[in-house]
Order: structure tokens, then C-alpha cells, then sequence
């Protein structure tokens, strides 16, 4: 396979003038013409690719040679890997000398395993006949906040008493979950207390057992209601505020 100088890969289709034969004038011998296919590169790195989401990346390639070369296929080397890949252009062509075609490949990861394969161009190059060019990635996941409940109604609670209610945090996503801070946003009123806080915890994909238990003890009658944030890596939810609700009542 050679590699194409950057000022010939310009455009689809586009053609190089001033291909000559051996002689400096149009070669006569058609039958001594022949192809050459010259691509771009001879690797594509996607870098870091979030799961599901679409990167893309194109790649050039041509005939440098003095006669017509025929492409007989744009394929994927590995078909394990194909769910992950699509390629946009390379259809089966003939392309006279100085031609030129442009790919758009997209890579839209459907897990976090490595999509890393080689994109094949098969064509009557009589020297290389079958050119490689290694598409590599790296899938990254995402981590996904859920709660069992955004509602904590503790009732009534008598004076000099408390409740505890838990909250069961759970990771949905596909990466790990970092649970930053847990706390309230009014300072808990002097009401709300955390008896088991999971502040710098982590979990894995899957994982539900993130636990946070909040307490209740009113130090007057009447309702009182709070938020509890609950901040995370997740990149939809960063912040997730939680409802808390309770009353006082005179013994």
C-alpha cells in the first residue's frame, strides 16, 4: 500500500492531472497500464469514544498509477466488530489514473469492549492487492445515578423522638459511579441528620447497593421539609435533590 502526498487527496472523485507513461507522452500500450493504489494513512485512531455516541474520521485513497484500477470492495477485516462500524463511499468502482475517493468512517460503540479492527480495500493493484488500514479506539463508559425513591415522607414524629428512613442509591451505567457529596441543602434544619452517609464511595456498573440513611428528630411541632443533594459523576444528573418531609408533634 503506499501513501498518498496530502495534496492529492483533495475532493471525491477528483482528478490528477499530468499522469504519463514511461515515455512522458499518453502510454499506447494499454495493455501495459496498469493501477496503483496510493491511500492516505495506514491507521485511524478515534481516540476516547463515549458509549453509543458517534465519532468520525475520514481517509482518502486513489489511483496513482498510469493505467485504471479496479476496487472490488471496502470491507471490515473482522465482522465481530462490524455493529460498531459503518463506512460511507468505497462502493465497488473503476477509477482511471489520477482519481481519487474519499470514506467517511463512523465508529458508534455499542459496549465498552475494544471495537479496534482494520478496514480491508481489495482491488487489481498487481503489488498490493490487498491494503489494511487499523482503525483503533477506546471505549469509555457512563456512569447513570438511580434512587429507589426522590421522596422521603417520615409522617408524624413526636417531640424527643426520631425515624430513620433509608435511600438505596444504585449505577444504571456503564462505568464507575463516584458519589462526591451527600448533604442538605438548608443545613438540615436542625431536624435532618445523615446516620449513614456514603460520601466518597464509588460504584460499579450494575452495582445497587449505595445505601444513605437519613434521620429525623424534630426539635418543634409543626411540618418541616428539606432537599438533600446527592452529587455524582453522572453527566446527565451531576446534582440529584431528594424531597424530605416530616412534622413534630407535641407528646
Amino acid at each position: 500500500m503506499r501513501l498518498a502526498p496530502t495534496a492529492l487527496l483533495l475532493g471525491t472523485l477528483v482528478a490528477q492531472s499530468g499522469c504519463k507513461g514511461a515515455s512522458g507522452e499518453e502510454d499506447s500500450g494499454a495493455a501495459a497500464a496498469t493501477g496503483a493504489l496510493t491511500v492516505s494513512g495506514t491507521s485511524l485512531d478515534f481516540g476516547l469514544v463515549t458509549l453509543h455516541d458517534t465519532s468520525t474520521r475520514t481517509l482518502s485513497y486513489f489511483n496513482s498509477g498510469a493505467g485504471p484500477l479496479t476496487i472490488f470492495d471496502v470491507q471490515l477485516d473482522d465482522d465481530k466488530k462490524r455493529p460498531h462500524w459503518s463506512v460511507v463511499g468505497g462502493a465497488p468502482a473503476t477509477l482511471e489514473s489520477g482519481v481519487g475517493v474519499e470514506l467517511t468512517i463512523l465508529l458508534t460503540p455499542l459496549t465498552v469492549a475494544d471495537p479496534s479492527t482494520k478496514l480491508v480495500i481489495l482491488s487489481d493493484d498487481p503489488d498490493a492487492p490487498r491494503a489494511e488500514v487499523s482503525l483503533r479506539a477506546q471505549v469509555v463508559g457512563v456512569p447513570q445515578l438511580r434512587v429507589d425513591s426522590e421522596l422521603l415522607d417520615f409522617g408524624s414524629v413526636l417531640l424527643g423522638a426520631s425515624a430513620e428512613l433509608d435511600i438505596m442509591l444504585a449505577n444504571t451505567g456503564s462505568d464507575t459511579l463516584q458519589i462526591q457529596t451527600v448533604g442538605f441543602q438548608s443545613g438540615g434544619q436542625g431536624a435532618f441528620s445523615l446516620s449513614v452517609n456514603p460520601s466518597g464511595s464509588t460504584l460499579a456498573p450494575g452495582a445497587q447497593n449505595g445505601l444513605i440513611t437519613v434521620k429525623f428528630a424534630p426539635t418543634g411541632a409543626g411540618a418541616i421539609t428539606e432537599r438533600l443533594i446527592v452529587s455524582t459523576n453522572d453527566p446527565e444528573t451531576p446534582e440529584l435533590g431528594i424531597v424530605l418531609m416530616g412534622a413534630g408533634s407535641p407528646p
